[in-house]
């Protein structure tokens, strides 16, 4: 009996027989699986769970000069900002950009841009309907027509008077 116990322990002291990772080369994921510790704050979810690239782990994120820090982690280089493409992933690159044509107005979204002559049309143009919203119709005489003036109010940014 004494070989079959030999080769027993022999057997579980192999590596590949070992739970968790070597603490000196590698590194354990949240989901178990082992990494090399060179992996970790790479900027690459190695682990599969993000847990190689987390904040508590890596500090937090920096992007190289040049490059632009979006709200998810990932860095974009920053002449990709503003280009209309959603290279975040998350659209930050794309938030708090202005029209391409300056003489549009911003929807609600903060993504879509419309001609001023759109809000308050009665035709939804912005997908969240804002160029529909907060407007009053005035009737104004001009000469013998009359004139259709409509106030659209702009929140924390006045009114915006389109005459139609």
């Amino acid at each position: 009996m004494r070989p079959i116990l030999f080769v027993l322990v022999l057997t579980l002291a192999h590596p590949a027989f070992q739970q968790g990772c070597n603490p000196d080369s590698q590194f354990e994921c949240t989901n178990g699986h082992c990494i090399p510790i060179n992996w970790t704050c790479d900027r690459n979810d190695d682990c599969g769970d993000m847990s190689d690239e987390s904040e508590d782990l890596c500090g937090p994120q920096l992007c190289d000069p040049g490059e632009f820090l979006c709200e998810n982690g990932n860095c974009i280089p920053e002449r990709w900002i503003c280009d209309g493409d959603n290279d975040c992933g998350d659209l930050s690159d794309e938030r708090n950009c202005p029209c391409p044509n300056p003489s549009h107005v911003k929807c609600d979204d903060e993504f879509t841009c419309i001609p001023p002559e759109y809000i308050c049309d009665g035709i939804r143009d912005c997908p969240d309907n804002s160029d529909e919203t907060n407007c009053t119709s005035l009737a104004r005489p001009q000469g013998s027509l009359l004139r259709r003036v409509v106030e659209h109010k702009l929140p924390g940014k006045g009114k915006l008077y389109i005459k139609h």
